[in-house]
């Protein structure tokens, strides 16, 4: 009967202790694995607290522990209260031992503790201590996501491919483009979020830069194109020296691409430049500049619709040369009576 008692105050103490202990350090090993990246071996170390609960509750079963006489009255109370158990016990007389042997006969269950809510208790803590040791913690910060960093790079390659297709680049600054991009797709990078956001924002940096580049000479090329449509009527030997100027300068800022094809429909050349010894009249170089003006303002379209030129420049207010607003002015006899008027 004592026996029983002490083992039923040690059960229900020790597991009352232990699932208090263990989601206390629980907590503690979270902690620990997140804040101070330890890892799971070692925060196991911080569950070595569990081993006070057996001794806790050894203590509470010694203090708690049943008297001799104690045992007796509850073994008398549950034969009939009729004083047998507690009078065969202090009197010790072998005449009392068969009545005593016959009521303790009829005793079929002994004291027991109440284990189901701390049984349960505990099994909770110990399916949190457990997830706590194991569940897996991200180590690296948590930064803009994967689908952000994606965007970024899948807009700078659109870059890339636009200028690609407009302007002939470089073959070592192409390929070098190519292989940093490649290099920021690979998991590792794209882990380091803030890493890859920077990485992508200087490959867009180096494209603008490049593209503001041949922009300026495409300007200079524009400007030459122009004065040789405006001199083709008075000095068509001076504009087909521009114009040549501007050709030389296309090529050189990498646009022939795409413009040959005026060459071909206006003389049934194949190259953007210009055959020794070839004369052109007024109007073949007036047609050739407005034809090649075009085509040019096409790509520097396309370059500012793609995000490859700062606001301002070509492509955001227009093609060069299409001044949709502009009426020509035809002279009245307003205009003699007021010259120099508009």
């Amino acid at each position: 009967m004592r026996a029983a008692v002490a083992r039923a105050v040690f059960g229900s103490t020790c597991l009352a202790w232990a699932a208090g202990i263990l989601f206390a350090t629980a907590c503690a090993v979270l902690l620990a694995r997140t804040a101070f990246e330890w890892g799971p071996t070692r925060a196991a170390w911080l569950y070595l607290p569990l081993v006070v609960a057996p001794l806790v509750a050894w203590r509470s079963s010694v203090r708690k522990r049943l008297s001799p006489s104690g045992a007796a009255a509850w073994l008398d109370v549950q034969t009939g209260a009729g004083g047998l158990v507690v009078t065969g016990f202090e009197l010790d007389d072998g005449a009392w031992r068969a009545r005593l042997d016959e009521a303790l006969a009829h005793v079929r269950h002994l004291p027991a503790a109440r284990m189901r809510r701390p049984g349960m208790f505990c099994a909770l803590a110990v399916a949190f201590a457990v997830a706590a040791l194991f569940v897996p913690i991200p180590r690296a910060v948590v930064g803009p996501g994967r689908a952000l960093q994606q965007a970024a790079l899948e807009k700078v390659e659109e870059k890339l491919a636009t200028l690609e297709e407009e302007v002939e680049l470089a073959p070592e600054f192409a390929s070098e483009m190519r292989a940093s991009l490649e290099r920021l797709r690979e998991d590792d990078a794209l882990a380091a979020s803030e890493s890859a956001l920077e990485a992508a924002d200087r490959a867009n940096e180096r494209l603008l830069q490049e593209a503001e580049a041949r922009a300026e000479a495409a300007e200079q090329a524009l400007d030459g194109l122009a004065a040789a449509g405006d001199e083709a009527g008075g000095d068509p030997e001076a504009a087909q020296k521009q114009l040549e100027e501007a050709l030389a300068q296309l090529t050189k800022a990498g646009f022939a691409k795409g413009l040959e094809d005026a060459l071909t429909s206006e003389l049934g050349l194949k190259g953007l430049e210009l055959p020794p010894g070839t004369q052109l009249d007024a109007e073949q170089i007036a047609k050739l500049s407005d034809a090649l003006a075009g085509k040019l303002g096409d790509k520097l379209a396309k370059l500012a619709a793609r995000g490859l030129l700062k606001p301002g420049k070509f492509g955001r207010e227009g093609r060069p040369g299409d001044l949709e607003d502009f009426v020509e002015h035809v002279c009245t006899e307003e205009c003699k009576k007021n010259p120099g008027g508009t």
